[in-house]
């Protein structure tokens, strides 16, 4: 199964089986068209690992700006615990 696929079956299975919310539909929906649209959609879904999820979220990382505030925060904890 390719991965757009195992998304749309995963978001109807969410909507009609548990039954949740449209909020939560559509943000699911947003979220795993990103990544769908990161991973490549005709990809099989079963070749999504490990690695290609930490490529993922380095990726959201970098793209918001959390890479950044990571280094300043790691920055700020080394600093303190050395009495500064």
């Amino acid at each position: 199964m390719r991965l757009d696929e195992a998304k749309d079956t995963f978001l109807s299975y969410c909507e009609s089986i548990r039954k949740l919310s449209q909020h939560t539909i559509r943000a699911y929906r947003l979220d795993l068209d990103r990544f769908v649209g990161f991973a490549g959609g005709d990809r099989p879904a079963l070749t999504c690992d490990k690695a290609l999820l930490q490529d993922y979220v380095k990726f959201l990382f970098e793209e918001r700006g959390l890479a950044r505030l990571l280094r300043i925060a790691t920055w700020q904890r080394s600093g303190r615990s050395s009495g500064g």
